[in-house]
């Protein structure tokens, strides 16, 4: 069978004729229904045209070469005549997973982040992860603080039962809401805060730390049952291209498969971003942080690693983070961690491109046009991570718009193809001839109904399956491989209830004099570089 070897000056014609548009349009079912009107009435034509048809043709099942589908059929590209329904019938539930994937409460810009989802999601994969990375972090050195300081005696973590996740979640929320910090630096400062006998002094200290805690926990929030119910409209939506009675073909074509596999790498990332979460309201998350290290006296000037960074606005502060840094920066994974976190990324994408390209390789056209553009999809994507990566060896503040206009223009190109290639770009001779892998021996089967049973029936909703459910295990995996840092990021803590009762009930203990009567108490008197990072918010 000729190979890519053959790819010659009629390859190329075919090429330049079929994408650029020149020359009558192509329309299978039209030219398979008049060839087969003319063959009917003469069959000697197959055999008085050779540059036309191959000897096997029969008037139902006619089978052109390239140059008589050109010359026959139209030697352009032609449009789907459902391409409407091919492009809402998963569009929209692309569109709706994109829309619950879960923004950062930084104001209008947030939805900037899109231009990363789409540009490069090996990048916004990569960032997910480093998230939950930054909780195991901060878990880790909680663990470190409180083997530290139960080595006191009467020490007040010891005394007053601190729990290293209650120490964890201030960690993990100053990571997240003070630009550019240095979390070992923050932990020991904390650590030495905390470095004291248990006292009046101490219990005032850990109940702020305890009552701050709660609070900031319950600041994050997350949509992950609306997420679920749009992966549910996207994965129905999906099957229901196998079953004619709900709108779907009873024949689903590669062509309508092929750009819904292509985007499945949507769901493990919209679902993450939703099992991570955010804080609900940076600035008040941000109030509620500051309050509780300016009662602790924590220099974080000493924290800072980039002032400049720091003195930004809010969701500047998030773009500096999302764009120059692809993640969070402050975690420090092992090799093998990165490693495998590196692997992780790559792996929606690379799943999804492969389930696309199966679909694609199927007969009679086997390696034609649209499995040349989902493995070229996925080379594109690869070389956006690349590119990023490169860029981020410069620093400079303007970098994460760079970057953020860098994934724009690698996310229109993957749009203008999946829109075309649902709209009937790829239909053409060219493409329907399979020449790219036949060569010379390229030839273009209209009739394709002897491929409908198995591919439809058996290998179609194999592929599909396979996808989806390796897709919807991702997010399993990266549980398994970073289950300290959720458990860190969602823990509830079970004293919870009596402590905000107690605040509400009665005084703090800072609140009371030794005589009993109410003083007041407040954090505005603390001498405080935490508040001039507070920035304003640019909603």
């Amino acid at each position: 069978m000729p190979g890519l070897e053959s790819f010659n000056f009629t390859t190329l014609s075919g090429i330049i004729s079929g994408f650029v548009g020149f020359g009558p349009r192509f329309n299978g079912k039209t030219c398979l229904a008049n060839i087969t009107s003319m063959l009917s009435n003469d069959t000697s034509l197959v055999s008085q045209n050779p540059a036309f048809f191959f000897p096997e043709s029969t008037p139902g099942n006619p089978i052109f070469t390239l140059l008589g589908c050109n010359a026959l059929c139209g030697s352009t590209w032609g449009p789907y005549p459902d391409d409407g329904p091919r492009l809402y019938e998963w569009i929209i539930p692309a569109l709706l997973l994109v829309a619950n994937m879960h923004f950062s409460p930084i104001g209008r810009k947030r939805y900037l982040v899109i231009a990363q989802l789409l540009g490069n999601p090996v990048g916004c994969m990569w960032r997910l992860l480093y998230l939950v990375e930054d909780s195991i972090e901060s878990t880790q050195q909680a663990h470190q603080i409180i083997r530290d300081q139960e080595k006191r005696p009467n020490g007040v973590v010891k005394h007053f039962k601190i729990q290293a996740e209650e120490i964890s979640v201030i960690i993990l929320a100053a990571a997240r809401l003070v630009p550019s910090i240095d979390m070992r630096k923050l932990s020991d400062q904390l650590s030495a805060s905390l470095d004291m006998v248990a006292s009046e002094a101490g219990e005032i200290r850990c109940h702020t730390l305890r009552e701050k805690g709660i609070v900031l926990r319950d600041q994050r929030s997350h949509d992950v049952r609306r997420t679920g119910f749009a992966v549910l409209i996207y994965i129905l939506q999906v099957i229901a291209l196998f079953v004619a009675v709900v709108g779907g073909s009873a024949n689903p074509t590669g062509g309508k498969l092929a750009p819904a596999m292509l985007l499945v790498w949507l769901l493990p990332v919209v679902l993450l971003s939703n099992a991570i979460g955010d804080y609900g309201c940076w600035d008040t998350s941000r109030r509620i942080l500051f309050d509780l290290l300016d009662l602790f006296r924590i220099d974080l000037d000493d924290c800072i690693i980039d002032r400049e960074i720091s003195k930004n606005s809010t969701w500047r502060l998030f773009f500096n983070e999302l764009a120059c840094s692809g993640a969070v920066v402050r975690s420090h994974p092992s090799d093998l961690r990165r490693i495998a976190m590196s692997i992780i990324s790559v792996m929606p994408v690379a799943l999804a491109c492969a389930a696309a390209f199966t679909i694609d390789m199927t007969g009679p056209t086997w390696f034609s046009c649209r499995a040349t553009a989902s493995l070229c999809s996925l080379a594109w994507w690869l070389l956006s991570a690349a590119v990023t990566g490169i860029m981020l060896l410069f620093r400079g503040r303007h970098l994460w718009r760079l970057i953020w206009l860098k994934d724009i223009i690698f996310a229109i190109p993957i749009l203008v193809f999946i829109l075309l290639s649902a709209s009937g770009y790829f239909n053409s001779c060219f493409c329907s001839s399979g020449a790219i892998f036949h060569g010379n021996g390229a030839r273009v089967v209209l009739n394709q109904s002897a491929s409908y049973p198995f591919n439809n029936n058996k290998f179609y909703p194999a592929v599909v399956s396979t996808g989806i459910v390796l897709q919807l295990l991702i997010p399993v995996l990266v549980w398994r491989f970073q289950r300290q840092g959720f458990r860190t990021m969602w823990w509830k803590n079970p004293l919870a209830a009596s402590v905000l009762d107690q605040r509400y009930k009665a005084p703090p203990p800072e609140a009371q004099s030794q005589t009993g009567k109410v003083v007041e108490v407040t954090v505005a008197s603390v001498p405080s570089t935490a508040s001039s990072l507070a920035g304003d918010d640019d909603n």
